[in-house]
């Protein structure tokens, strides 16, 4: 074998994604040589991190239930309750 890693033009590629947490999103991916090319690339999309970190705040506040009134009375245990007979 001459050259291992000559081929022809790629038509697909195959990702194995696995994500920590639910709701990650992956997308906009590119498969180049060229760091100019990945470079342009990345600032054509590039996002400010603090933009994000505020925009996903809100959903998770946006997400919360509506807190409900706790009923407190009844569920104190005192200090006998702590203890199991013997």
């Amino acid at each position: 074998a001459k050259d291992v890693y000559k081929r022809g033009p790629v038509g697909y590629i195959g990702i194995e994604v696995w994500q920590v947490k639910a709701g990650t999103v992956f997308s906009d991916f590119i498969l180049t040589d060229s760091v100019e090319e990945a470079e342009a690339f990345l600032n054509e999309r590039k996002t400010n991190e603090d933009d994000e970190k505020s925009a996903k705040e809100a959903y998770d506040e946006a997400q919360k239930p509506a807190e409900e009134e706790s009923d407190d009375e009844g569920s104190e245990e005192t200090e006998e309750d702590d203890h199991d007979e013997l």
